[in-house]
């Protein structure tokens, strides 16, 4: 693989710092609806989920030089992450291993920004270990029904959906864990306010210094959550495979 920048990537790289740059970051403790949307617009959602699926369809490289021009050109980081776990944590783990019927759903609101989806995996327990989660799927006549609670769900305050890590099979170890898409309206989820960071204990979030400070994780929880079996199954047994996807 070539890690040398072509004219396109260049152009795009020059364009996406001017664009960012020319806008103003505003006084809010979270980012915006305006702004979110804003980044789909410009393409930031979906840089390399495939265009059949409404992204830009861009390589390692180029989205790697898209997210490094939207991190240089924009003043707020806290954007920057958000966009960031939405497009890795979410988005690509459900282009690349979600049902034809959930990528057709789900992928063209996650990147032209209609929806924000946060990344619920990490419980006080278990940490992010996939092998220890103690949130369990469990099989019914009419799909599965989650229940479980995570404590740092990036883009969790505002998020419209979220891949959900659960044991489906404990004797499994890492092949009993399944992710599922779970959207925040379904009967049975609540999302917590948002907690302060660990890196500001005590701060409210106007009080924090963090330069993600306007990104703020969420807890949540899951009581009885029925996620049917074809729809909402992104990675049945796999999500070790989607967690993988992540930092790929």
């Amino acid at each position: 693989m070539s890690y040398d920048w072509t004219p396109e990537m260049r152009d795009r790289y020059d364009e996406l710092v001017r664009a960012a740059r020319e806008r103003s970051v505003p006084a809010t403790t979270h980012y915006t609806r305006e702004e979110w949307r804003w980044c789909g617009d410009v393409g930031l959602l979906g840089l390399s989920v495939p265009e059949s699926h409404g992204g830009s369809g861009l390589d390692a490289l180029g989205t790697a030089s898209a997210m490094e021009a939207f991190g240089y050109g924009y003043a707020d980081m806290g954007l920057v992450f958000a966009a960031a776990a939405h497009l890795f944590a979410c988005a690509m783990p459900i282009a690349e291993h979600g049902t034809a019927e959930i990528r057709q759903q789900v992928l063209p609101r996650l990147c032209d920004g209609r929806w924000i989806a946060g990344n619920a995996a990490t419980e006080d327990e278990a940490g992010s270990d996939l092998t220890s989660l103690a949130t369990k799927a469990v099989r019914t006549a009419d799909g599965y029904r989650i229940s479980g609670e995570k404590s740092f769900v990036s883009n969790g305050p505002v998020a419209d959906v979220f891949v959900v890590y659960a044991t489906t099979d404990p004797a499994l170890g890492f092949l009993g864990v399944s992710a599922f898409v779970v959207e925040r309206d379904r009967p049975g989820v609540t999302v917590c306010p948002r907690w302060p960071r660990r890196c500001c204990p005590g701060a409210r979030p106007a009080g924090c210094t963090c330069p993600t400070r306007r990104c703020q994780p969420a807890r949540g929880s899951a009581r009885r959550v029925r996620v049917p079996p074809s729809s909402s199954r992104p990675c049945a047994g796999n999500a070790a495979a989607c967690s993988q996807a992540t930092s790929d």
